[in-house]
């Protein structure tokens, strides 16, 4: 598998290095529209996995596992481990052994995991999985990001967008030529506005929309909700996994704080 799909570090941004912040593009009015967001979440599993098959189980799992609750101005962190095979490697186990009580369990995303775990499983394709991930982890939201998946360069934009979801704590949709299934989870979720990111074709009825259709579109949004929402940015994380080692040793936590990096699979290396 593709080395680039180690997504074992949590962040709140993950954007490419060629981001400079001084030079970002003043925001479309709109944009400030589209921050009067709510949302609601509700009360979930303990520790999100995915595979290792799909980078965009990745990605579905990052937006439920860190976001940022304006109304509360706190952060939520989920660990979010990726697994191969079906089988969670020995730090991964040791992790879940150390860290869950008794009772807890694991949100299991896209394929089934062999574990001795009580867990719920939202099993099928990204945007199959993306769909039902939605309406497990929000009651509401008036917003949401629209992601492409059969475009050339869908997970590389993809990537770069799903901070949004983030940092306003809105649910992440696949297009898929499936127009009429983001319209049932809209109705549901009572969405009134949308990210829909790449070169899609998509009108949804009575939705406000904001098209991001290249890197820099997204770019430019993502700094700029950072900015209104913040009113600074003192800092950019740039992550590339590919160069992380193997296996990452868990730290001792401290404070009851969990630590920033979750380990992969050796295989994945």
């Amino acid at each position: 598998m593709n080395k680039i799909f180690a997504l074992c570090l949590i962040v709140l941004i993950i954007i490419p290095s060629t981001i400079n912040a001084e030079n970002v593009e003043e925001y479309n009015p709109i944009f400030q529209e589209l921050l009067d967001v709510s949302s609601s979440r509700k009360q979930i599993e303990d520790v999100i996995i995915v595979p290792d098959t799909n980078p965009f189980f990745g990605l579905i799992g990052s937006y439920i596992a860190c976001w940022y609750d304006e109304e509360t101005n706190m952060s939520g962190l989920i660990p979010l481990l990726i697994h191969h095979n079906q089988k969670l490697t020995y730090t991964q186990e040791n992790f879940l052994k150390n860290y869950l009580d008794t009772n807890e369990d694991l949100l299991v995303l896209g394929e089934t995991l062999d574990c001795n775990y009580e867990t719920t499983e939202i099993l099928g394709s990204p945007p199959t999985v993306a769909i039902n991930a939605a309406l497990h982890v929000f009651s509401q939201a008036s917003s949401l990001v629209i992601l492409p998946y059969d475009e050339e360069n869908a997970y590389e934009i993809s990537l770069i967008a799903c901070p949004l979801a983030s940092y306003l704590n809105i649910p992440v949709l696949i297009y898929d030529n499936n127009q009429m299934e983001l319209e049932q989870v809209c109705d549901i979720l009572n969405v009134t506005s949308a990210y829909i990111v790449g070169d899609i074709e998509l009108s949804l009825p009575n939705i406000t929309t904001i098209f991001l259709e290249t890197k820099e579109d997204i770019q430019n949004a993502v700094i700029n909700i950072i900015k209104i929402r913040f009113e600074s940015i003192n800092y950019i994380t740039l992550t590339n996994p590919s160069l992380a080692p193997a296996a990452l040793a868990l730290p001792e936590a401290e404070n009851g704080n969990l630590p920033t990096f979750i380990s992969y699979p050796a295989s994945l290396a």
